[in-house]
């Protein structure tokens, strides 16, 4: 049954990562849609007559899915610590959380203190990246912290 409930948290994991791309590539294209048309569209080879938000939203969830399949190996295998499955699920859905909201709380960090515009997009995407990192090793201790808490109970 864990092996099931590691499967079913990478994959939410894996999913929420890719939405999350797709949304900050929403933002960000609202800040700069130049930024997506002379420098993004080219690398990926995405010409002629398409729909931009749309286009943006694929290259977010396309760029971000791998890194939330990777924050939820890490974070659904140190689950295990957890002595039930509901424990588990709960608690690494909560460390998940924590991942994602440092990584926009980092992106915006960049939003607020980068300047000029193009250099403020590139920028936010890295603090994101830095972000979900830091949060990825936070929801790490988060976990460990609360299955300690319970077990003292």
């Amino acid at each position: 049954m864990r092996i099931v409930l590691i499967i079913l948290l990478i994959g939410i994991a894996t999913l929420a990562g890719g939405l999350y791309g797709a949304l900050f590539d929403q933002i960000t294209y609202t800040i700069s849609p130049e930024f997506f048309t002379k420098m993004r569209f080219p690398q990926y080879e995405i010409t002629g007559d398409v729909n931009e938000r749309w286009e943006a939203a694929k290259m977010g969830f396309r760029n971000a899915w791998g890194v939330g399949l990777g924050l939820g190996c890490f974070l659904s295998v140190a689950g295990l610590l957890h002595s039930d499955n509901k424990k588990m699920f709960w608690s690494t859905l909560k460390s998940f959380g924590i991942a994602l909201f440092l990584s926009f709380f980092f992106g915006m960090i960049a939003f607020l203190f980068v300047e000029p515009v193009m250099d403020k997009i590139i920028s936010m995407n890295n603090y994101s990246y830095v972000g979900g990192t830091i949060g990825m090793f936070l929801g790490l201790g988060w976990q460990v912290l609360n299955n300690r808490r319970k077990e003292q109970k």
